[in-house]
């Protein structure tokens, strides 16, 4: 992606040498405007420069080093460094400014975003500053940047991803089913763990539910393996002598 270096804009130096990204940063992207009343009054390219370099003596002039924000996106779709990717920022407040990397539109109260800020802003989430989007009255009290672009980021933020799935076990992590039949009802053997009958037609019915016709072993939970045998010819009335109960 291209970003247009301070020098496209006519930078001056900065006061005092810029300072490192704090631990975990630079992630994520805060959106912010100029948020003047009324319009910019941009009608061309070439005024964008220009008020990037009154952005920037505005904010030297009441008490920072230099322009306050990372990067720049005029309403013609360029990004323009301010401080750069490489240093933190000075825009967002300061529990984000050492993590966060801040852009700002070029937009005042009445100026509309273009779909050309937006194609930018996504495009330097996606290859530049990945992570979740952010509008800067998400990370400090302030109205910036405007209700437009407010609702915008909200309804096109790039979400934190989604944990892994796990991994499923592999057969060696599984428990050891065994099952025979040697004319008796079926048995099921789980390594070290008994088994048992099914006791009652309320369990019958579960099983079944959960596994369908009961012709065969079938556990009842991940501890608690059962045996199923054929239907009793007289109900659930008896079970082998010996047998464990629930």
């Amino acid at each position: 992606m291209n970003i247009l270096p301070r020098s496209a804009w006519g930078a001056v130096p900065p006061k005092n040498p810029p300072e490192p990204w704090a631990p975990g940063g630079p992630i994520d992207l805060v959106v912010h405007w100029v948020g003047g009343a009324g319009t910019l009054n941009i009608n061309s390219h070439n005024n964008c420069p220009t008020r990037i370099r009154a952005i920037q003596s505005y904010e030297m002039s009441h008490g920072y080093s230099d322009i306050a924000y990372n990067l720049v996106i005029c309403p013609h779709g360029s990004v323009y460094e301010a401080r750069g990717l490489a240093h933190r920022g000075a825009a967002n407040g300061p529990k984000t400014n050492g993590t966060k990397p801040s852009v700002c539109l070029l937009l005042n109260e009445q100026d509309r975003m273009t779909q050309a800020m937006r194609d930018r802003i996504l495009d330097l989430n996606a290859s530049v500053t990945p992570g979740t989007i952010y509008g800067h009255r998400e990370v400090n009290t302030t109205t910036c940047p405007g209700d437009e672009v407010f609702a915008w980021v909200t309804t096109h933020r790039h979400a934190p991803p989604l944990p892994p799935t796990p991994t499923p076990p592999s057969e060696d992590d599984m428990q050891r089913l065994v099952k025979c039949d040697n004319g008796d009802p079926m048995v099921l053997i789980t390594n070290s763990i008994h088994s048992r009958w099914v006791q009652d037609e309320a369990e019958l019915k579960d099983l079944t539910a959960l596994y369908g016709p009961v012709q065969t072993w079938a556990p009842r939970d991940f501890y608690r393996p059962v045996l199923v045998g054929p239907a009793p010819t007289t109900g659930f009335a008896g079970r082998p002598a010996g047998w464990p109960v629930r």
